[in-house]
């Protein structure tokens, strides 16, 4: 007869077995392949994540770890199962780093600069004439998945005034951090250009540069967005008076993007979506032509050379007026 105290003992011992069980096959987390870079003595690793976009556009994870000397790990684009491996030092946060294919060969390089919240790096060939930017963020949560392409871009109608003139405006951030735009006045119909960037990461705040279509400029204009949907908008331009307005938000489009092969060679592009059925199926089916020529580009090219090189093809559109019955 089995005793109650021998099932217990029995349950535990199998609850520890099972707990090991499971250890040992998350052996290959993100974490452990990094660490595993070192060798299998390797102590006292530390390994941060990084995620963030190639060429603005890209989803991309870099798993990375350090023993107080050289760094080590690996990179993967989002939909790809590839691991593009590299290792090399960091100097006054300044990376040089070797990249390397599964067999140890260095295939490119990565220099750039490396922070704790985030990291700047560009991606070059064996030749480095083929360059790639890559913008990283630091996260805790590698496994949440990484950004869609499109995520934080946008086209916005506004309506206000600016100098004290009635203004329409079209602004639209087309890449990471990138604001460009037109501003129209209603009455005298002339139109101006915007440039500048977001000064946050939710883009809540943005420094634009107001010049004319000759490209001088013009003066300064800072915007500040609420929660629902105004622009606090401050201009300096002709002098040194700072003039007060407020935008309002008429209308938001969502931006449609698309990723094409993971590895170095590829496509990726990004046009807003109006809800306008002419416009929308003209510019969708200039952008199909338009991938369609370029894979055809590529299967031209040897097969060694795009491993070694990659060629990448980008495309976007600015859009710079909305109309009741045209867009421009």
């Amino acid at each position: 007869m089995i005793s109650v105290r021998k099932i217990v003992l029995f349950l535990l011992l199998s609850s520890i077995f099972c707990g090991n069980t499971a250890l040992s096959a998350q052996q290959k987390t993100l974490f452990r392949q990094v660490v595993d870079r070192f060798g299998a003595d390797a102590k006292g690793i530390w390994v941060h994540f990084y995620k963030g976009k190639v060429d603005d556009s890209q989803p991309v994870l870099f798993c990375m770890g350090n023993d107080g000397e050289t760094y080590k790990g690996f990179y993967t684009y989002k939909g790809s199962k590839d691991k593009y491996f590299f290792q090399g030092k960091v100097t006054a946060h300044q990376v040089h780093w070797m990249e390397l294919n599964s067999q140890g060969e260095i295939t490119g390089y990565l220099q750039g600069e490396l922070n704790e919240d985030n990291a700047v790096l560009q991606r070059m060939d064996l030749s480095r004439q083929f360059v790639r930017d890559i913008s990283l963020e630091r996260t805790r949560y590698p496994r949440a998945g990484m950004e869609d392409c499109s995520d934080g871009l946008w086209l916005k109608q506004l309506k206000g005034s600016l100098l004290d003139k009635a203004c329409t405006v079209v602004l639209q951030h087309e890449t990471e951090g990138t604001i460009r735009g037109v501003i129209q006045f209603e009455k005298s119909h002339k139109s101006y250009d915007l440039k500048g960037k977001c000064k946050d990461a939710p883009c809540r705040n943005i420094h634009l540069h107001l010049s004319n279509p000759n490209g001088i400029a013009l003066g300064d204009v800072l915007l500040q967005s609420d929660d629902e949907g105004h622009y606090r908008v401050s201009a300096k331009v002709d002098d040194n008076h700072t003039r007060y307005s407020d935008w309002e938000v008429l209308d938001s489009f969502p931006v449609i993007c698309s990723i094409a092969s993971a590895g170095p060679s590829g496509y990726s592009y990004v046009y807003p979506y109006l809800n306008r059925k002419h416009f929308d199926r003209w510019l969708g089916l200039r952008f199909k032509r338009w991938v369609h020529q370029f894979r055809a580009a590529l299967g031209k090219e040897e097969k060694q050379y795009l491993q070694e090189v990659g060629d990448r093809a980008t495309a976007w559109v600015d859009i710079e007026y909305i109309g009741p019955k045209m867009v421009s």
